[in-house]
C-alpha cells in the first residue's frame, strides 16, 4: 500500500455556481418525489402475488370444473389488482395480504374444506338428489325430528 502522507495538498473548496447562493442541504426526499412510485411498485407487487394465489387456490377446481374455475383464474389478475388497490390504501389489511405465509395457512384450510363442501353441494343440489334428499324427502319437507 502506499503511503501518501508525505503529500501536503491543500484543496480549496469548490466556488458556488453563479447566479445561486450556497443553501442548507434538506434532508429526505423532497416533497411529492418518489412516494408515490413506490407506492405504485408495492400495488403493482401485492396485486401480482394475490393473483397468483387467486390462481393458485383455483387450480385444482379447475380440473373438476373447468367452466366456473376457468373464470376464476381467468379473471385472477384483475381480482387481484382490484384487491390490491383496495389493500394498498388500508395498512392493516396490506399487511395481512403481505405476510404470504397467513395466505398459505388459509389456503390449506380452504383445501381441507372442500371435500365438506363437495358432499354438501351433491347432497343438496346435485342432480341426483333434485326430487328427493337422503332420506327420501322431498325438498322443503317438514321432516319429522327436524327442527
Amino acid at each position: 500500500m502506499t503511503d501518501f502522507s508525505d503529500l501536503n495538498i491543500e484543496l480549496d473548496s469548490d466556488p458556488t455556481p453563479s447566479g445561486t447562493t450556497a443553501t442548507k442541504k434538506r434532508r429526505g426526499r423532497p416533497p411529492g418525489s418518489g412516494g408515490t412510485t413506490r407506492k405504485a411498485n408495492l400495488e403493482k407487487q401485492v396485486a401480482a402475488e394475490l393473483g397468483m394465489y387467486i390462481m393458485l387456490g383455483a387450480a385444482p377446481f379447475q380440473m373438476r370444473d373447468p367452466v366456473c374455475a376457468g373464470a376464476v383464474v381467468a379473471q385472477a389478475n384483475d381480482i387481484g389488482e382490484a384487491m390490491a388497490a383496495i389493500a394498498i390504501d388500508h395498512p392493516t389489511m396490506l399487511k395481512y395480504l403481505q405476510s404470504g405465509g397467513s395466505m398459505a395457512k388459509y389456503l390449506k384450510l380452504a383445501f381441507a374444506l372442500k371435500p365438506i363442501a363437495d358432499t354438501v353441494r351433491d347432497h343438496h343440489f346435485g342432480a341426483d338428489n333434485a326430487s328427493t334428499d337422503s332420506a327420501g324427502y322431498p325438498p322443503g319437507a317438514m321432516v319429522p325430528g327436524a327442527a
